[in-house]
């Protein structure tokens, strides 16, 4: 449901419950599904901020809890934001791993790509050990309103399994429209 609120001449409709409200119940399914740490991040500046998150039950899990800023260029979650959303791409890409993307026309090419794919990924971009997938999430117009991501160990999310986890994520975050 909509609040109406009246702005000079305009009417702004705003959802009665946050982003964050209602977004638990599908970070909570994919978590269930997948075993691994989910979370909801906005942009904040030239940053991620990651709002929600569900950890992982392992021992070995990733640890970004709520409040947690990351980097736009080399985060799964922050790819996404930057395909989908007005956001300024760092002048200069930082290499963090050796696996970084940090050259300006790749980096253009795989913006395109997460655009045209519907998801994004990091193969160990920022952390090595660490691999993550994320997919925008929009509300009922259509607009990036933020992302959901999964992230875990390499240990158990392989190079080879990151498509299929980015693909089941697009697919979930569509669900978002209709729950």
């Amino acid at each position: 449901e909509l609040t109406e609120k009246m702005v000079g001449r305009k009417t702004l409709k705003r959802p009665d419950r946050s982003l964050k409200e209602r977004t638990r119940p599908l970070l909570e399914r994919i978590a269930a599904e997948t075993g691994e740490a989910v979370h909801l991040s906005i942009p904040a500046d030239d940053r991620v901020l990651y709002i929600d998150t569900i950890e992982s039950n392992s021992p070995l899990r990733v640890d970004r809890p709520a409040g947690t800023l990351a980097p736009l260029d080399c985060t799964a979650m922050g790819r996404v934001l930057l395909a989908h959303l007005p956001l300024a791409i760092p002048a200069q890409l930082e290499k963090r791993t050796e696996h970084t993307v940090v050259d300006p026309l790749q980096f253009a090419a795989l913006l395109t790509t997460i655009r045209e794919q519907g998801y994004a990924l990091d193969d160990e971009e920022y952390h090595i050990g660490i691999r993550c997938a994320a997919a925008p999430l929009r509300d009922g117009d259509g607009n990036v309103v933020g992302a959901i991501g999964v992230s875990g160990p390499s240990v158990r999310i392989s190079s080879a399994s990151l498509p299929p986890l980015g693909e089941r994520l697009r697919v979930a975050a569509a669900t978002f429209l209709r729950d």
